[in-house]
């Protein structure tokens, strides 16, 4: 248990404000779609904490300026960095053998790639302890005054498959097709689509899953025992979503299929908001 780990993104909705609030660590996601005039606009809530993020790379290797390992590029893909080689995110709650003397060295007892030097512990030739690799501070961010749109929650099993405006583009017109249905389940329907990205790159990314349908895949067994089950082509897809109407919305929302059409034709021409327009992180 000392060296489990997860990453996590929380929201809270003050109904009474209007106002949506985001604390994450690591690279879980959630990202604001709103129905803005004639435009789909996505506001990104986190932002994802990964060895392959400059910001985040930056922070670690600043922290230890003397460890050329505390960050390695695995391969020549851009994307494939990770810290002490062992994990991509830079951000947990657990993971405890990147951040206490004691869990490295029980750790290193049972593996070949080892943390060193361990956290806590004074490297030779230096004056002060050797800080963790990975840390536990989240960041916030707040959003005001959210008007008709939602809020996607999901882990990275999600943000594997596809980017936040995609996200947005696809959940919009999940709910716009499904507005007069109360039973609709936009969240389900949601994985649906994301599970249709996952079958499509299985057949461009391996040969012997070239015929794999969307029914075989749901069919195959959970878990990581052999190549057959599941994890072992995506990873786990957990999503909440949070649909907001105002008053009145409901009974003009074929206004916004245009709206959606329009954003799908044009994704490149998609608003984009930093973080740091809406709101500073808790901690620098």
């Amino acid at each position: 248990m000392l060296f489990a780990g997860t990453c996590a993104v929380g929201s809270y909705i003050d109904l009474n404000t209007k106002t949506v609030c985001v604390s994450n660590l690591g690279d879980s996601r959630a990202v604001i779609g709103m129905f803005k005039g004639k435009e789909l606009v996505t506001l990104p809530m986190s932002s994802d904490h990964t060895a392959a993020d400059v910001a985040e790379r930056t922070r670690v290797q600043d922290a230890h300026p003397k460890d050329p390992t505390c960050v390695v590029q695995m391969s020549e893909d851009d994307d494939d960095w990770r810290v002490k080689q062992i994990c991509a995110f830079t951000r947990s709650i657990g993971d405890c053998q990147m951040k206490d003397k004691t869990a490295s060295t029980l750790y290193n007892t049972y593996t070949k790639r080892k943390v060193m030097p361990r956290p806590g512990v004074k490297a030779k030739g230096e004056s002060h302890k050797t800080k963790p690799y990975i840390v536990n501070t989240p960041e916030y961010t707040e959003h005001k005054d959210m008007e008709d749109g939602f809020l996607i929650v999901g882990c990275d099993g999600v943000w594997d498959e596809m980017d936040s405006e995609e996200a947005v583009r696809i959940c919009a017109k999940l709910i716009l097709d499904n507005a007069k249905n109360d039973k609709a389940n936009i969240a389900d329907l949601f994985i649906e689509e994301v599970l249709k990205k996952v079958v499509v790159r299985c057949q461009e990314s391996y040969e012997e899953e070239e015929n794999l349908t969307l029914s075989d895949l749901k069919k195959r067994p959970q878990g990581k025992k052999d190549f057959s089950h599941r994890s072992c082509l995506h990873d786990d897809i957990t999503v909440v979503i949070y649909h907001f109407m105002s008053d009145g919305t409901t009974t003009d929302i074929e206004d916004y299929v245009e709206v959606v059409e329009a954003a799908a034709q044009a994704s490149n021409t998609q608003v984009r908001v930093t973080l740091a327009q809406l709101a500073a992180p808790l901690s620098d």
